[in-house]
């Protein structure tokens, strides 16, 4: 399953980890680091089981998400449209090198009634994307050198897909799941959560609780109030319903808002934010 703590997203919280642009070489839970296994433990009403993609796997994944805030006495709005192909080249214990390709990356944004769209610098482009040395490295598919703002946004997409485990998927393998049992997370919990943000969004609390399951597909909800530093520093309070496929675990579909209290460069900053994603796989 790939990270997404999906209402985030829509503000850019996403992990930017350090990266390269070098062309590529020829609660009732012990809160341990990482999971015991890669299946949920027994006793649930659902069991999981996580594995990494294998060579050749490829998805599909549309999202559009649609912000709207006040930034002091200015209303804003922004739309965002991504339609984004994955393919996996490599791949072990974890996936270790992967091409993506976007068909559509663009947002609409509207303030004070004025609306300009814009296009993101990876929309239309295929890339390969890698780890060197720990951080998220990629290149044109042709081998050339990136710019900075397309492996930017690149990391933010797909860096969590490369050598380890998402966070939120240690989270779902921690412990078994009781339909409509609410879960507190536990203090690992939010430290693998977290990590999977930037490294100024911070998740202070969370729960999550399993919905349904039908056959091989659950149902989970959960909530998340994250604390943010730096230049927008204050909360957004999250919350999500995410559909999995069970085994092997990953998302098929996820639904979200939140709500946005923030102080951006002296001004503040509040409003509400939807989004929406569907995964297809091939």
């Amino acid at each position: 399953m790939h990270r997404h703590l999906t209402v985030l997203i829509a503000l850019g919280l996403t992990g930017c980890p350090k990266a390269s642009t070098a062309p590529p070489p020829s609660s009732g839970l012990d809160n341990a680091a990482v999971p015991p296994s890669n299946t949920s433990p027994p006793g649930g009403d659902v069991t999981l089981r996580w594995r990494p993609d294998p060579v050749g796997y490829q998805y599909v994944k549309a999202e559009v998400e649609r912000v709207a805030m006040m930034y002091g006495e200015t209303p804003i709005t922004v739309e965002t449209t991504k339609v984004r192909h994955l393919e996996v080249l490599e791949s072990d214990a974890f996936v270790t090198r992967i091409a993506v390709r976007w068909d559509e990356h663009h947002e609409a944004q509207t303030i004070n009634g004025m609306t300009t769209t814009l296009p993101a610098a990876v929309e239309g482009k295929r890339y390969l994307v890698w780890q060197d040395g720990g951080e998220t490295a990629a290149s044109l598919e042709d081998g050339s050198a990136i710019s900075p703002d397309e492996l930017e946004e690149i990391d933010k997409a797909v860096g969590e897909e490369l050598g380890a485990k998402p966070g939120i998927v240690q989270m779902l393998l921690r412990r078994a799941w009781k339909m409509g049992e609410t879960v507190e997370l536990g203090p690992q919990d939010l430290v693998d959560l977290s990590r999977d943000l930037s490294d100024d969004a911070t998740v202070e609390a969370a729960a999550a609780t399993l919905q349904s399951v039908d056959g091989t597909s659950a149902v989970f909800a959960m909530t998340m109030d994250v604390k943010t530093s730096g230049k927008a520093a204050g909360r957004v309070e999250a919350e999500m319903t995410f559909t999995v496929d069970t085994d092997p675990l990953r998302p098929t579909a996820i639904e979200g808002q939140l709500h946005i209290d923030m102080n951006v460069d002296g001004t503040r900053m509040t409003g509400k934010g939807l989004q929406s994603i569907d995964y297809t796989y091939e």
